[in-house]
């Protein structure tokens, strides 16, 4: 399961279509309390999360920093962001991957599969 927390509708639509058409489960959040309250949920079953930098009520390092230290997530975790050239580098410590907006879907893909292998996506029959 990738815990995907993004605030951008129109976005999250379109990583979530992506990500469960190449076979992984996702579950979105539209915050990072949200996101929080999904991780402890989730927790045994969330291989990924996905985190915006920017949210509405944190910043997603400090979600981040709050999902390794406080919930104890010890799984990979990917920053995406608009912004990841003025971000400051301590601020990305936590995470195992970034990528800037705008990026190719190809590129989400091949960051996800990198961080937790292929997703599983069943053989269709012709």
């Amino acid at each position: 399961m990738i815990l995907l927390v993004e605030d951008n509708d129109k976005l999250a639509s379109i990583y979530c279509r992506t990500l469960i058409t190449n076979g992984y489960d996702v579950h979105w959040c539209f915050e990072g309390r949200e996101g929080i309250e999904a991780l402890c949920k989730l927790r045994p079953a969330t291989s990924l999360i996905i985190t915006d930098l920017a949210l509405p009520d944190m910043d997603g390092a400090h979600f981040a920093e709050l999902a390794r230290n406080q919930y104890l997530y010890a799984g990979p975790m990917m920053a995406i962001s608009g912004a990841l050239d003025i971000i400051r580098p301590e601020c990305l410590r936590p995470f195992d991957a970034s990528l800037r907006k705008p990026f190719r879907l190809k590129e989400l893909l091949a960051t996800v599969e990198s961080l937790i292998g292929p997703g599983d996506v069943a053989e269709v029959a012709v």
